[in-house]
């Protein structure tokens, strides 16, 4: 489990910065703010009505953030650019949107090129290429505090006043929450005001009824953007043969994994979407169609595989070990961190029983974090809130499963890697001592006959031994 400590998703971040006092009392439509030098920590509010505003100072946050990219966009990870010496209007989140193809990565080996010469651009450069928008936060919605991360958090429900750069710093008037979907809110802005990219600003986005149709319509005009994905419409409608749904399926833009997942004794399918050879993103949709006797399969759920993220791919999908349900597990592209989410099934209803997220903090300390809380699909949304954030405290709370065990039961069988019982199955008894190669919440991945055949037991057929 080698793994580095990733944000609990990229929208971690900027959740953190979002996370919710009211207003100072002027009217943010006749105001702007102004940098003052006033003490740190002493400042009031720093809207003033009737002055003008510019934000060029602290575009690239006085060069100590670095920009990252995610959906479309760039934008500054972590707190964003915080209230600081240098920058005195308050919380500021600065949002890049790609004015053409030249800043936007087609596949995950180029991601780190292209972060790298967004950050390289000068102010001036950044104006020419992108259209820019930031959220900010004032200081008098900000409390001081010396033992957080960031020396400042945000109070309940605070005034998020949002500028766009057109020339000069407007303010835009809207209620929308630039923070929870940037992506929705430029579209939206840009349908609204006539504003935004020529690539962007097209009818057929603006036309677009909801943010899903105007990312497909979005799809035709960047066709390889990883952050629209080459995504075509899908349905399953009725009873289908096995023929009838690859015969369906866009051609190497999916997975089927074939397994038992409503406990009767006849093989399921789950179909994930994945990324392509070239690692390019195609989508997150997620089906689980299950078989009648008679071979032909229907629809059960349709649902995502939790990699919307940049840089988050489809690692394996598996069966729960008691066949009603599956396990599916996400990869960072580093390969270094990992998400897990359990579902199952009860009277034909979907859950996610548990999810879990492992990887190692800057030092290489390793941490294995699991949520037990079962919640239905709709429900669910992230593990964000689940775990600790602080570095020491993930590593404490968080410690890594064992990787020996004994065997507890009289018998212990090792399932095939497509988890079947062997024509001659293979086991070992009560008292056995082995090692774990891989492990998740329900199975343990074992090595046998001197490393040459690998094989998965039951979790409940073992009990611990520590390390």
């Amino acid at each position: 489990m080698s793994k580095i400590l990733k944000p609990l998703f990229i929208c971690f971040s900027i959740m953190l910065v979002s996370c919710s006092v009211n207003s100072p009392a002027n009217d943010p439509n006749d105001s702007t703010l102004e940098n003052t030098d006033r003490t740190l920590g002493q400042d009031k509010a720093t809207i003033v009505k009737n002055q003008k505003v510019s934000f060029d100072s602290i575009i690239k946050c006085n060069g100590n953030n670095l920009f990252t990219f995610n959906e479309g966009h760039f934008y500054y990870p972590d707190y964003g650019c915080i209230y600081s010496d240098s920058n005195r209007f308050g919380d500021i989140q600065v949002f890049l949107f790609p004015k053409n193809n030249l800043f936007i990565p087609n596949k995950m080996s180029e991601f780190d090129s292209v972060v790298d010469d967004v950050n390289a651009l000068t102010l001036n450069e950044i104006k020419n290429n992108f259209e820019i928008f930031v959220r900010v936060i004032d200081k008098s919605d900000l409390v001081f505090t010396k033992d957080l991360d960031s020396p400042y958090y945000i109070k309940d429900n605070p005034k998020k006043l949002v500028y766009y750069f057109d020339g000069t710093w407007k303010l835009i008037n809207t209620k929308e929450d630039i923070d929870q979907d940037p992506f929705k809110f430029y579209v939206n802005f840009a349908k609204s005001n006539n504003k935004g990219s020529n690539k962007i600003n097209s009818e057929e986005v603006y036309k677009a009824k909801d943010i899903e149709d105007a990312t497909k319509a979005a799809t035709e005009i960047y066709p390889k953007q990883p952050m629209y994905g080459t995504i075509e419409a899908f349905t399953f409608n009725g009873l289908l043969s096995l023929q009838e749904i690859k015969k369906d399926l866009p051609k190497d833009q999916f997975e089927i994994f074939t397994f038992d997942v409503n406990a009767d004794d006849i093989d399921d399918l789950v179909v994930s979407r994945i990324n392509d050879d070239n690692d390019f993103f195609q989508g997150n949709e997620l089906y689980v169609l299950t078989r009648d006797k008679s071979g032909k399969y229907t629809l059960s759920l349709s649902t995502q595989s939790y990699t919307t993220e940049t840089g988050w791919s489809l690692s394996n999908i598996l069966p729960r070990r008691d066949y009603s349900g599956f396990i599916i597990s996400t990869q960072y592209s580093t390969g270094r961190s990992e998400y897990t989410f359990y579902y199952t099934v009860e009277n034909g209803k979907w859950y996610i029983a548990n999810a879990s997220t492992e990887g190692s903090i800057a030092t290489g300390e390793e941490y294995y974090c699991i949520d037990h809380n079962k919640s239905s699909i709709d429900d669910f949304i992230t593990l964000i809130g689940s775990y600790p954030t602080e570095a020491d405290e993930l590593v404490r709370n968080c410690p890594l499963p064992p990787t020996k065990y004994t065997v507890k039961t009289d018998q212990a069988e090792i399932l095939n890697e497509k988890f079947k019982s062997r024509s001659k199955p293979n086991y070992y008894i009560k008292g056995d001592l082995i090692e774990a190669v891989d492990q998740n919440e329900d199975w343990v991945k074992v090595a046998y006959k001197e490393g040459t055949k690998f094989g998965w037991i039951d979790k409940r057929d073992l009990s611990p031994i520590s390390d």
